[in-house]
């Protein structure tokens, strides 16, 4: 199907419900334990919300989905973020030396308790959730009208220039490497925009090139997200009664690297190779950005084309 035909409901019609049966399929899979399942849904829910959130104002959409899918979004995040902080610290135990590699296994094992854990809870909320969900979005869908006739094309383009500059004036705003609010933002940003060209990837080498670049920029800011997130939990692992001090080290030493004149905990050598690696990642977003040209361009080009129809095509990335 050529989305470059339809008009801005059926364009929305036929995304989103796509979307809503790769959230059936996803929260299946993870169900019957496929590890990737829960991230495979968010993506999902994801894509479903920048659809929701770009067109609303164009459509007679019914049932509040904007604010059911972020609630839905929100409720899988800790479980998700214990996926992520498990996984990632039993990597790093396998490359820290002694103390500070033992101190990371042991770390690793009670984040994958804590990660379980959630997952037992989620695994007993998380389907009636989606099947509240996912059958009045699915009404809405099939209800929903244009409020003034426009291409998805059409509104796609209008979306992805708001879109795209505000990327950009995102990026432009982060004050620099502590600025874990700044990055959040700019990773939403990037989020909305690349989840809006996904439909057109297909049809237009702009449009392809610049999902391209914003993937690769959405992992970075990503990276960046989960060892700010292991920094503090680390801080916390640390604290045992003394958490603002040990807080207020964790920081010192993930972002500086400098050791601290007395015996350091041996928790501290992870936090000083995450820091490393964060250190690192901001250095190629500071590269990233200076190159905003070529993903903004690339965008704005991709916009100008959205109303030729070209043949068609279809598929979407993870």
């Amino acid at each position: 199907m050529d989305p470059h035909g339809m008009d801005v409901a059926e364009g929305v019609r036929w995304w989103g419900e796509r979307q809503c049966r790769r959230a059936d399929e996803a929260l299946g899979a993870w169900l019957a334990g496929d590890a990737e399942g829960l991230h495979d849904f968010r993506v999902a829910l994801r894509r479903l919300l920048s659809v929701v959130e770009t067109f609303e104002p164009l459509l007679r959409l019914k049932g509040a989905p904007r604010r059911r899918l972020k609630r839905l979004i929100r409720r899988t995040n800790e479980a998700r973020d214990l996926e992520v902080a498990a996984a990632e610290v039993a990597g790093w135990a396998e490359r820290l030396s002694e103390p500070a590699a033992t101190v990371a296994r042991e770390w690793a094992e009670a984040l994958a308790q804590e990660r379980d854990r959630a997952h037992v809870e989620l695994r007993a909320v998380l389907p009636r959730l989606w099947r509240r969900t996912g059958r009045r979005l699915a009404k809405a869908l099939k209800i929903l009208e244009a409020r003034r006739p426009l291409s998805w094309a059409q509104a796609t383009a209008e979306g992805v220039r708001e879109r795209a500059d505000a990327l950009r004036l995102a990026l432009a705003r982060v004050s620099g490497p502590r600025d874990g609010a700044g990055l959040h933002r700019a990773r939403l940003a990037c989020k909305r925009l690349r989840y809006l060209l996904e439909p057109f990837r297909d049809y237009d080498d702009d449009a392809r090139l610049a999902v391209l670049h914003l993937k690769e920029l959405q992992g970075l800011l990503g990276e960046l997200h989960d060892l700010e997130g292991l920094r503090r939990r680390a801080g916390a692992r640390m604290a045992q009664g003394c958490e603002s001090q040990m807080q207020a080290l964790a920081e010192a030493v993930f972002y500086s690297g400098e050791e601290p004149a007395w015996c350091p905990p041996p928790l501290l050598g992870l936090v000083r190779a995450l820091g490393e690696r964060h250190r690192e990642g901001y250095a190629a977003l500071e590269a990233f950005r200076s190159d905003s040209a070529r993903w903004h361009g690339l965008a704005l080009s991709a916009a100008a084309v959205l109303t030729e129809p070209l043949p068609p095509a279809g598929g979407e990335e993870k």
